[in-house]
């Protein structure tokens, strides 16, 4: 039996020469397409990084008390620039938690004769002497005149510090955050990003300075957290275009990237976050924060140290843990006297009166306060219980073996 196959005739040296012609093609296009990729992401990862020759300079600066980051927020309205909220933020290679300080964006700064303005452009019309002030700016000012460079010069004079990388955000770039993810669900609605930023930017009724700016800070947290995992990877250099015009900073992406955590600490109710200390003011119907020196030199003194708070910020609870009369009372007292700041509502009664020692125990993570009321109290049992919203940062739980 004959067997029939089936004869191929070998392929011209012209069709191989096609194919792998076409291979090669192939071949190259993929690679061009994958370099042009890889220069996309970091193009956008680089548009986001200041490498301006004083931006480079600031990491240059002493870090032998630790490493200083200047956080703020800016706020384009009617009037011209408003910053709303700046955090000076202290990070050591410990353990121990930053030191976290908060400075209102309203506070007045004395300024230099070389850079003075008039009184007018920053009291609104009245001279500075019939305020009893004289050449004052607000940090917006600084910022307005020389941009983030003067105002972080002016900020790192004032407080005794230097400052090693700075992120500014303007908060007009909310919106395309907000856009790219196709609106933010908030009480059952979905808000578009320009509804968001005006709930981000007024926040809840009867809130204090510090409280908003933490809200606004805890909201930028979860807003770039929601962000990210929902578009994925391919989406960043998108959205970080759409982002870098209202992003200024020295931080490469990747430090970006490191530092993020530090925002949900500021919002975290368990943090300590100090507000420079210093009171408001008004000045032609406009509130202003006057700073105290005097305190702010001796707070940031301590960076390296146990960062001590002024006495007057810090907030304590007395309670009576023993059943003797009085003896809550006596205590708030002695503190009062040392500096403290105690409110008659925070003086009570204990739970029970069945504690045979004396405890101070600190509601914050950060147990600076706790170790400065238990040192002018004399009381060597220091425990921590943080408690979320705590109205005060300490608790004194008087016992049986306390004694005037």
């Amino acid at each position: 039996m004959r067997l029939f196959g089936v004869w191929e005739r070998p392929a011209s040296r012209k069709a191989v020469k096609q194919r792998n012609r076409a291979i090669f093609l192939i071949t190259l296009l993929l690679f061009l397409g994958i370099i042009i990729l890889g220069v996309r992401f970091l193009g956008s990862f680089q548009a986001l990084q200041n490498t301006e020759p004083w931006a480079k300079a600031l990491r240059e600066n002493s870090q032998d008390e630790g490493t200083n980051y200047l956080f703020y927020g800016l706020e384009e309205t009617e009037d011209g620039l408003c910053i709303e909220d700046i955090f000076f933020i202290n990070t050591r290679d410990t353990a121990d938690p930053p030191h976290l300080v908060f400075i209102p964006g309203n506070m007045l700064l004395q300024r230099s004769a070389e850079r003075a303005r008039t009184d007018v452009d920053v009291l609104g019309g009245d001279s500075a002497e019939e305020n009893g002030l004289t050449s004052y700016y607000t940090p917006a000012n600084f910022h307005q005149d020389g941009g983030a460079k003067l105002l972080i010069d002016q900020l790192s004079s004032f407080l005794g510090v230097p400052i090693h990388h700075f992120l500014e955000f303007n908060y007009g770039g909310i919106p395309a955050l907000i856009d790219t993810r196709g609106g933010i669900s908030y009480q059952g609605y979905v808000l578009g990003g320009e509804d968001y930023l005006e709930y981000f930017l007024r926040g809840e009724d009867g809130e204090g300075q510090l409280e908003r700016a933490l809200a606004r800070a805890g909201l930028l947290h979860d807003l770039i957290a929601s962000i990210v995992p929902k578009k994925g990877l391919l989406s960043t250099p998108r959205l970080l275009r759409k982002v870098s015009p209202y992003l200024n900073t020295d931080l490469s992406w990747k430090e970006l990237k490191g530092i993020y955590p530090l925002f949900g600490l500021l919002s975290s109710a368990e943090t300590l976050v100090v507000q420079l200390p210093g009171e408001l003011r008004e000045i032609n119907g406009e509130p202003f924060f006057e700073p105290n020196y005097e305190q702010i030199a001796f707070l940031m003194g301590n960076l390296e140290k146990d960062f001590i708070l002024p006495r007057d910020l810090i907030t304590v609870e007395i309670l009576n843990g023993c059943g003797i009369h009085g003896v809550a009372a006596r205590m708030a007292d002695l503190l009062r006297r040392s500096g403290f700041q105690i409110d008659d509502v925070n003086v009570d009664n204990a739970d029970s009166f069945d504690y045979e020692r004396t405890l101070v125990i600190s509601r914050l993570e950060d147990m600076i306060a706790a170790k400065q009321v238990a040192e002018a109290a004399g009381i060597v049992e220091l425990i921590k219980e943080p408690v979320q919203n705590s109205p005060v940062m300490v608790t004194i739980i008087i016992g049986k073996d306390f004694s005037f």
